[in-house]
């Protein structure tokens, strides 16, 4: 009769404590503030809405073995015994659901109470599709169905639709009545689901965010740090999956304490083991930080000239002029002297003409006035350094160096500046009346025959 009571109190107000919260360790949680052979397993609603604490007490069998259990304590079963359940069942289902045969037992439970508790969860789910569409249609009309709220709202709705049914179902499964031997297996599942709900979310709000920070870097030209979005949106998707799978484990009642510290020895012989990866890896996260190089920027990395095409987590692709695409490293090609012309904002006009030794004083001054005359009256050489001077009188020319800054927007409009004053230099020479030089050596003969010791031939005769 009294394991009967017991019974009714644990199916009408018992709440069970989840798996994933209780200790693995055979002493039980000795943190808690209970005495050291006590150990919180739940709880039971009392008519007067405080909840009894649920114990469970640690000793031998009761056959007289030497090995300790766990058994819920005798000031628990007495709370169980003492409890008035008519007064509870009132307030709850359980008085209508007992109308129902029990049908046969189901992993200890009978089947009329998981056909209740699967019942409720459908409905659960009904409500909490109902409250996500009033939200998407609330939404629609104060986002516009755009933006980044929006954007939000559309993909968060199957995830926030089962955590609403999680939170549903959990609220209400204890005032139903049934079993709390289902409840209890249910329970896992809800805090399971839970979790997974959650993380789904952050996983979503991970996406929205990101797909915000590339629509707005596009608007404003800025696509060089799309890798390091898409970089740093897989490190969090990662750590995500990585904190699931661990609270998962715990919930199945896998003890992973264990695991995180084989995880740290063998984290310390990956680290050893694996040296160019991590070294990649930081070399990765360096290029995001810093940003020497970009996306779509045309660079020098060593010898090789070429264009950024994507930044990875392991190496970098580069298309070089040759129209081959070199994947380099990010350990390697961090540690490279990067040369970046994208962002250079004048071009170095910077050459030396070299003119012959028959061009006279006066026809050297109006050669260097007329250079000057160019680069002062063209409107994209700036005029400051911009300078014309003779500089040497080398072995075989007189050396005429031309320096100036030019304002292009890109290269191949420098090319077109700079073949326009090279034309311009060229008709400035010859209209006045000089000479380009060339390398040349002169030989001086005197015609005459001489002898081995060099006297000329009619005095040897």
């Amino acid at each position: 009769m009294q394991l009967r009571r017991v019974q009714a109190a644990l199916d009408v107000a018992g709440h069970l404590t989840a798996t994933s919260e209780l200790s693995m360790a055979a002493s039980g949680r000795l943190d808690d503030g209970l005495a050291p052979n006590l150990e919180r397993i739940g709880s039971l609603a009392a008519p007067d809405g405080e909840d009894v604490p649920m114990l469970a007490a640690r000793g031998l069998t009761p056959e007289g073995g030497e090995t300790e259990v766990w058994r819920i304590s005798d000031e628990s079963i007495a709370a169980m015994l003492a409890l008035d359940t008519r007064d509870l069942i009132d307030s709850s289902l359980g008085d209508w659901i007992a109308d129902f045969p029990e049908g046969p037992t189901l992993f200890g439970a009978p089947t009329r109470d998981w056909l209740v508790l699967l019942g409720y969860a459908a409905f659960a789910y009904g409500a909490a599709w109902l409250l996500v569409a009033f939200r998407g249609i609330v939404g629609r009309y104060t986002t516009g169905g755009d933006g980044r709220l929006g954007r939000f709202v559309a993909l968060s709705s199957a995830p926030l639709r089962l955590l609403l049914a999680v939170l549903i179902f959990t609220a209400g499964a204890r005032f139903l009545g049934v079993s709390v031997v289902a409840r209890a297996q249910l329970d896992w599942l809800a805090g399971l689901a839970l979790w997974l709900s959650v993380a789904w979310i952050l996983w979503r709000a991970v996406d929205a965010g990101a797909g915000a920070l590339l629509d707005g870097m596009s608007r404003r030209g800025q696509v060089t740090a799309f890798s390091a979005v898409t970089f740093f949106s897989r490190v969090v998707k990662a750590l995500l999956v990585a904190i699931f799978a661990a609270i998962a484990l715990r919930a199945l009642g896998i003890d992973i304490t264990a695991g995180l510290a084989a995880l740290g020895v063998g984290g310390l012989a990956l680290a050893l083991g694996a040296q160019k990866l991590m070294e990649n890896l930081i070399g990765s996260v360096t290029l995001i930080a810093d940003r020497p190089v970009r996306v779509g920027e045309f660079c020098r990395f060593g010898p090789t000239l070429g264009t950024v095409e994507a930044i990875g987590i392991r190496s970098t692709r580069i298309r070089t002029l040759g129209r081959t695409v070199v994947t380099v490293p990010n350990g390697e090609f961090s540690n490279l002297h990067l040369e970046d012309f994208t962002h250079r904002d004048q071009f170095l006009f910077h050459h030396t003409i070299n003119l012959t030794y028959d061009t006279d004083g006066r026809t050297l001054r109006m050669v260097l006035s007329a250079l000057r005359t160019i680069l002062h009256d063209d409107p994209d050489v700036l005029p400051d350094p911009a300078r014309v001077r003779l500089t040497a009188l080398g072995a075989h020319s007189k050396d005429v160096e031309l320096f100036a800054y030019v304002q292009a927007e890109d290269w191949n409009a420098y090319l077109a500046i700079q073949e326009e004053l090279f034309l311009r230099i060229v008709d400035a020479v010859e209209g006045a009346g000089a000479e380009f030089a060339f390398p040349t050596q002169n030989l001086h003969l005197d015609g005459r025959l001489r002898t081995a010791d060099d006297r000329p031939v009619e005095e040897a005769a």
